[in-house]
């Protein structure tokens, strides 16, 4: 499966634009993005929508994240690309180590997290990209997603894969509650809201509890003089 050359696939990219009406908006969730569009990708499947096109994004000779945004040009941290790309092996690697390097920089991994389905099976997983490159003043910072399904043989040379890419700066705490937020019917979802209703309203008990605590004692009494009984006199007689 041949990649497209950067002329080819920005025309495929604009003709893609035309396939959603005005006011539409590809936002695929990340289940959706692995099986349904990498799967049928990977099976060649004909049916699949001329949405996302194949890009090379690793390797020397890929254009720079800004190139593909269009150099010059302004870019919104909302707007994102999708593209099918290859991640390829490092020469002589046996283990999963793929080649990050993009034109003059490279991207570099922050986290990978798996994703489940709604009866917390593994799909697959997505792992967090930062582009490193030497001037992010001028170029600004770049994130990129890649999606990579279980099924992916481990002695494969190269990896098909699905990737969005974006203009700005994800942090590790927002990346993963990101991550949270996208997944059905999680689990850990509803358990961390079930926990913050419970510490909210515990924190709302402590301080009623409190408040009536120091209401019962400023409406004491205050403390009397402590009586003293003294012993009675014993008389002897003779």
């Amino acid at each position: 499966m041949a990649i497209l050359s950067c002329e080819k696939a920005k025309e495929e990219e604009e003709a893609t634009v035309l396939l959603l009406p005005p006011g539409f908006t590809f936002r695929p969730t990340d289940i959706e993005l692995l099986t349904y569009y990498l799967s049928k990708k990977i099976n060649g499947d004909e049916d699949l929508p001329n949405i996302i096109v194949e890009r090379k994004l690793y390797g020397k000779e890929a254009p720079e994240p800004w190139k593909i945004f269009d150099e010059g040009t302004t870019t919104a941290v909302e707007e994102v690309k999708y593209f099918y790309t290859w991640a390829i092996k490092k020469h002589g690697s046996k283990k999963n180590y793929f080649d990050r390097v993009c034109g003059q920089g490279k991207w570099k991994m922050d986290r990978t997290y798996p994703i489940l389905d709604s009866e917390n099976r593994l799909l697959g997983f997505k792992k967090l990209f930062s582009f490193d490159n030497f001037d992010k003043v001028k170029y600004g910072s770049w994130v990129l997603w890649e999606y990579t399904l279980n099924t992916a043989n481990p002695n494969n040379q190269q990896e098909l894969t699905v990737c969005k890419m974006h203009r700005g700066t994800i942090g590790k705490k927002k990346a993963k509650q990101d991550h949270e937020l996208n997944m059905p019917c999680n689990k850990k979802r509803t358990r961390l809201t079930m926990n913050d209703e419970s510490e909210s309203a515990s924190r709302s008990s402590s301080t009623k509890m409190l408040k009536q605590t120091t209401n019962k004692e400023s409406s004491l009494p205050a403390p009397s003089t402590p009586l003293v009984i003294e012993k009675p006199m014993v008389l002897q007689y003779g």
